[in-house]
C-alpha cells in the first residue's frame, strides 16, 4: 500500500500535531446516517468520510496529512528520507541540489497505528481529562509543550 493525498484509508492512529505537541488519538472513519436526528425520518444518504483528532471532529485531509510517513510504502519512505537529486545542471562547480528537502525525523515519527481498543481507551481518558483536568498538557494537544515547565510524574 502507498500513501496518496487524495486516497485516505479508515483507521486509528496516535498522532502529534506539531513537533512538541503531546500525542493524541486520531481516526478516519466512514459515517452513514440513516435517520434525521431532529425528525426521525428515514434518509437515503451515501456514507461520508469523517475524521477526529482527540475529541474534536476535523477534516479528513488534516488527519491524512499527519499520516504521510506512517502510511507510505517503503519506496515512498526512502524518497521522503533522501529525496532525488535535481536534474538541473549545477552552477559554478556546486553539487547538484535536491528536488525537495528531506523529511525531518520528528515528522517521520509523528504517527503510529493503534488498535480500536487503544483508541477507545485514549478517548475515554480525553473525556475524563475534559471534565477533571482541562489544563493538563496532554488534553491541550494542539499546543506545544515546553519541557522546562512540564510536570514530571512522581513515582512514589
Amino acid at each position: 500500500m502507498s500513501w496518496a493525498p487524495d486516497q485516505p484509508r479508515p483507521g486509528y492512529w496516535m498522532v502529534k500535531c506539531c513537533k512538541r505537541c503531546p500525542p493524541v488519538a486520531a481516526s478516519i472513519q466512514w459515517l452513514q446516517t440513516t435517520e434525521d436526528p431532529h425528525t426521525g425520518e428515514q434518509m437515503d444518504r451515501s456514507p461520508v468520510l469523517t475524521a477526529r483528532i482527540g475529541l474534536e471532529f476535523s477534516d479528513w485531509r488534516d488527519v491524512w496529512r499527519l499520516l504521510e510517513y506512517c502510511e507510505a510504502s517503503p519506496e515512498q519512505r526512502r524518497e521522503m528520507e533522501s529525496p532525488p537529486v535535481s536534474a538541473r545542471t549545477p552552477r559554478f562547480g556546486r553539487r547538484p541540489g535536491l528536488m525537495a528537502a528531506p523529511m525531518p525525523i520528528w515528522q517521520r515519527q509523528r504517527a503510529r497505528q493503534i488498535t480500536v481498543d487503544e483508541y477507545a481507551a485514549e478517548l475515554e481518558w480525553l473525556r475524563w481529562a475534559q471534565k477533571n483536568a482541562p489544563q493538563h498538557h496532554d488534553f491541550l494537544f494542539r499546543r506545544p509543550v515546553n519541557p522546562a515547565t512540564a510536570q514530571v510524574p512522581r513515582f512514589v
